[in-house]
């Protein structure tokens, strides 16, 4: 079930690391006005309706009006992502972005996402929407940190401190490892490690 509050995030969207959001070129948009949520969420109604998209839904932890749209005003939330659901020819689409910092910057994000394809689509390129969005459905779901660091999903800390360290001298750059692996090894630990303190 699609909640507008709290956030529901499409399977098999990628989520960003806390540490890896940065700040959006979209905080002053449009000669003196400052990026706002509802500024935002104006921008991705207008071009939703532009798409000639329905029944949009903007999903965050942002707390809701009594209309269902999200509150301006409010502190931010830990968790800065934003997801929208729509219908275009009542097939249900989705599209979600948590690479900026701030909720209002992720929904703008989002918004401009719309308004390119938008562009596509006013192009000519006749089932070009489609494919944008099977392509997304076709994604597939990265290894879980449990894979990457070959233990099983319940093992305990120590079982995953031990086997991360075996790992490191496969892969790591100074032992004639990939580059590529250990970042992706490291940031396996990482999230591991996070999951077992709020267990």
């Amino acid at each position: 079930m699609i909640e507008a509050y709290p956030l529901t995030w499409p399977e098999g969207f990628k989520r960003t690391k806390s540490w890896e959001r940065k700040t959006s070129p979209f905080l002053k948009v449009k000669r003196k006005n400052t990026l706002s949520v509802a500024v935002a969420t104006q921008k991705i109604k207008d071009e939703i309706r532009l798409l000639r998209g329905t029944n949009l839904i903007i999903s965050s932890n942002i707390e809701l009006k009594k209309d269902g749209l999200p509150i301006s005003g409010r502190k931010p939330p830990e968790d800065p992502g934003v997801s929208i659901w729509f219908k275009i020819n009542g097939s249900q689409k989705s599209l979600a972005c948590d690479s900026w910092k701030s909720p209002e910057e992720n929904l703008y994000a989002l918004a401009m996402t719309v308004s390119s394809m938008r562009v596509i689509d006013r192009y000519g390129c006749s089932d070009m929407m489609d494919r944008i969005f099977t392509g997304f459905l076709a994604l597939p779901a990265g290894p879980s940190w449990a894979d990457v660091i070959g233990v099983e999903k319940d093992a305990d800390i120590e079982t995953i401190r031990k086997k991360y360290h075996e790992k490191v001298k496969e892969v790591h750059t100074d032992l004639g490892g990939d580059h590529n692996r250990m970042v992706e090894l490291n940031l396996a630990f990482e999230q591991a490690k996070n999951e077992r303190k709020a267990v």
